[in-house]
């Protein structure tokens, strides 16, 4: 029931981008670890060394160590003057005294261990303690299914959600992601009224990560290692640079794109890349490009489609999404980074509260100098555009789309991972390699989780060498009852395998992309 209360209709953009679930209403990461800031006693300084840049981006050369933070609360002893004894007073029968009543705990009372089992498997990714990825309401306890709907106020969280299980339209899970059994088990539950009943002891409830259904999954933030910088790239609200207020997050599906000056040195290769989340309730995905607009943008931002077309210079460089990781390339390598001017930070958040929410998350880049790494590897971005034409993917049935990409330069092509992307009506990933003398090799083929987009290394890594071709295949399921096309909303689809490999550009073949980016191929 993964956003079971219905999310109010995604905007749809004249031009499409990634939507990583890095779409909207998947779900996301674990929040990043709080700092213990509330000291209740004395407590040692953090010991780090930072430096301002002109621009935005907060530069950290050495890990920063958490304040240590020691509370001793002597206990109180009270003491007190030795009391007279009260005078005799004369003896008076006294009444037969009633025995003072036991004290009975309540009952325990919650949603029936059954149907618990299957609300945390279906529901709980989104709709956890503190909802993610658009979802409107909490869906953990009997209590939350009698709150008052937020998008249909007239109605309780129950009824709606009774809806939008049944709906065969916009289903709830999407793309109707539940067994039978557990589908079965919730119904009858809502159809009866969603009661609270008597919970005898624990109910075993297998743990889901909120925001992640994989045990990978997770974004925590980066501390720079040794020999190597990294940079904070904040959302705020300001148009001027070093900003540092919370961004206002409007209302509904939206991007907003943030412009940075390049801090880096030249010849810095990217070695992690992070996320430190916070406002996970608005939270969808983040996407860094390069950029041939002016370096006067630098501090300001500005709404967007989510598309980067009409951007020449603009090549995807970095990622995250909800229930993704922080990407650590292995020691041998580094990500090839624009050396100078503009870097476009483009959020993509979905907000189903009421008014404007605030947030500061910020996308990370660690860097070393290029001379540290042996392989200089890019981001290329294979799958196909192409989902059943402008019309879209059928209702009611089961579609597969593919795209291939051919290595045409004239040395070999390694894959250090794969990172898929589709939307909710995403169900597979699968690349195939041809290779030169016909042979083929299935060299991926995985669920898709749409609250869980992680990336996969490669162990061993994948050699193509010239004239093998890869096939990556998207297998999608068109529950609802239209066409579902392409699209950077929620609410359409797209089919991405998003490659790391080396040499940077060798198997890119700068297919036309709706993104707008040049680091992509597909068609051959």
């Amino acid at each position: 029931m993964s956003n079971a209360e219905s999310h109010p209709p995604a905007h749809r953009f004249p031009f499409v981008a990634l939507a990583w679930a890095f779409t909207g209403i998947a779900c996301g990461s674990s929040p990043a670890p709080e700092s213990p800031s509330e000291a209740a006693g004395a407590s040692a300084p953090a010991t780090s060394q930072t430096a301002q840049t002109s621009s935005p981006p907060t530069v950290t050369t050495t890990p920063a160590s958490p304040a240590m933070v020691a509370t001793t609360t002597a206990p109180k002893t009270m003491m007190t003057a030795p009391q007279s004894p009260p005078a005799t007073a004369p003896s008076v029968p006294a009444a037969s005294a009633a025995a003072p009543a036991e004290r009975v705990a309540p009952e325990a009372r919650d949603i029936p261990c059954a149907t618990k089992k299957a609300v945390t498997k279906a529901c709980v990714s989104c709709h956890g303690a503190t909802p993610i990825g658009g979802a409107p309401m909490s869906l953990v306890t009997a209590e939350d299914f009698q709150k008052q709907a937020v998008t249909q106020p007239t109605m309780k969280v129950h009824e709606l959600s009774l809806l939008r299980m049944k709906d065969a339209a916009k289903p709830m899970p999407p793309g109707a992601a539940i067994e039978d059994p557990d589908k079965k088990a919730i119904l009858d539950w809502l159809s009866a009224g969603a009661v609270a009943e008597a919970v005898a002891g624990e109910c075993a409830v297998e743990s889901v990560k909120e925001g992640a259904t994989s045990p990978r999954a997770g974004a925590h933030g980066l501390t720079p290692r040794e020999g190597e910088t990294c940079y904070d790239f904040q959302s705020h609200n300001g148009m001027t640079v070093g900003d540092k207020t919370p961004y206002e997050v409007p209302t509904g599906e939206h991007y907003e794109q943030f412009y940075f000056k390049v801090p880096w040195p030249d010849n810095s290769v990217a070695t992690r890349f992070g996320t430190k989340i916070d406002n996970r309730k608005v939270l969808h995905h983040w996407l860094m490009f390069s950029s041939s607009r002016s370096a006067s943008l630098d501090g300001t931002h500005e709404a967007a489609t989510g598309s980067q077309l009409g951007d020449s210079g603009a090549q995807m460089m970095a990622g995250w999404a909800l229930g993704g990781d922080d990407i650590e390339l292995p020691p041998d390598m580094g990500l090839l980074l624009t050396p100078s001017g503009v870097l476009n930070l483009s959020w993509h958040y979905y907000n189903t509260a009421d008014g404007v929410e605030k947030d500061q998350s910020v996308a990370q880049v660690c860097v070393v100098d290029k001379s540290q790494r042996k392989n200089i590897a890019s981001w290329t971005s294979l799958g196909t555009e192409d989902l059943g034409g402008t019309l879209g993917m059928p209702a009611r049935q089961r579609s597969e789309y593919s795209g291939a990409c051919q290595n045409r330069s004239t040395g070999p092509v390694t894959i250090w991972a794969f990172m898929p992307h589709m939307h909710q009506l995403g169900r597979n990933m699968k690349s195939v390699v041809t290779r030169a003398d016909g042979t083929e090799e299935i060299v991926f083929d995985k669920p898709f989780d749409f609250n869980s987009q992680i990336h996969y290394p490669l162990s061993p890594m994948l050699e193509l060498k010239p004239g093998d071709k890869i096939k990556s295949t998207c297998t999608f399921e068109n529950t609802t009852n239209a066409p579902v096309p392409y699209g950077s909303s929620s609410d359409q689809e797209m089919c991405y395998m998003f490659t790391f490999a080396y040499p940077a550009g060798a198997l890119d073949n700068h297919a036309f992309s709706l993104t707008g980016i040049s680091n992509a191929c597909w068609g051959d």
